[in-house]
C-alpha cells in the first residue's frame, strides 16, 4: 500500500511542479530552493531507553530541498509543493557499555554514543496564509520515502582510541507521513527564512518522529 502511496504522491507532485504560474510578483516566483538544519527526534520513546540509561537526545542534521508556489488554492489559500532531502532519528547520548575484555572479537570496549539517522525523499503540498506582506504561515501534509538507514557508533577501541564505525539499519524499511507547520519571513525580493516543526503519524517500533527545521532560502 505504501508503495503505491509513494507512485500517487510523486505523480501529483510531478503535475504540479510542470505547472506554469501566472503572474511574476516575488511572492509567486516559480523556483525557490533552501537549505538548514533540522532537530530530529522520536516523541513516544521506548521506556526501556531511559530505562537502560540512555540518555535520548535530539539529532541535528542538515538538509536542503526546493519548491514551487502554484496556482491551485484552498478556498482563498495559495498551495506550494516541494521536494527535499531530510532526515528522521535521534542520538543516545552519556551512554557508557562495557564489553568484557576477554569475550569481545570486535575490537570495542566501550560504546560511547550511537547515532540513529534515517534518510528521506520527503515530498509536501502546504497551504499558505499570507498574515502580512512579508510574514506567512503554512501548513499541510509530508510523506517521506526511505532512502537508507544506518547507526553510528561511536566507541573506543582495546587501546583507548575514539573511533566510529556506520552499520546499516536493514531491518528498518518503513516510509513516513506527518504534518508540517511552519512560518516563514521574506527578507527581501528573493531570500526568505523559514520555521517549523513536522510531526510524525505513523507508529514506527520506537515511536513517532518530531522534527524541528530552519532553513534559508533563495526564489528565481
Amino acid at each position: 500500500m505504501k508503495k503505491y502511496l509513494s507512485i500517487i504522491f510523486i505523480f501529483f507532485a510531478t503535475v504540479i511542479f510542470s505547472q506554469e504560474i501566472e503572474g511574476h510578483d516575488s511572492d509567486h516566483r516559480s523556483w525557490n530552493i533552501y537549505g538548514g538544519i533540522q532537530s530530529v527526534d522520536i516523541i513516544d520513546k521506548s521506556k526501556s531507553v531511559e530505562e537502560n540509561g540512555y540518555s535520548v537526545q535530539r539529532l541535528d542534521k542538515f538538509y536542503i530541498g526546493f519548491f514551487k508556489n502554484t496556482d491551485l488554492t484552498i478556498g482563498s489559500l495559495p498551495i506550494k509543493v516541494g521536494i527535499e532531502m531530510s532526515h528522521l532519528g535521534t542520538a543516545s547520548r552519556k551512554k557508557a557499555y562495557e564489553f568484557p575484555l576477554n569475550t569481545n572479537p570486535l575490537g570495542l570496549h566501550r560504546i560511547n554514543d550511537v547515532d540513529i539517522v534515517i534518510s528521506n525523499l520527503n515530498i509536501y503540498a502546504l497551504a499558505k496564509w499570507n498574515v502580512s506582506d512579508r510574514f506567512y504561515l503554512e501548513l499541510g501534509p509530508s510523506y517521506g520515502i526511505k532512502l537508507d538507514a544506518e547507526a553510528i557508533v561511536y566507541y573506543t577501541d582495546l587501546q583507548g582510541h575514539s573511533q566510529k564505525i556506520t552499520a546499516p539499519l536493514d531491518e528498518y524499511d518503513e516510509n513516513d507521513f506527518g504534518i508540517m507547520f511552519g512560518a516563514g519571513y521574506l527578507l527581501n525580493k528573493r531570500a526568505f527564512i523559514n520555521f517549523g516543526i513536522y510531526h510524525g503519524l505513523e507508529d514506527h517500533a520506537p515511536g513517532r518522529f518530531n522534527n524541528i527545521y530552519l532553513n534559508l532560502g533563495l526564489s528565481f
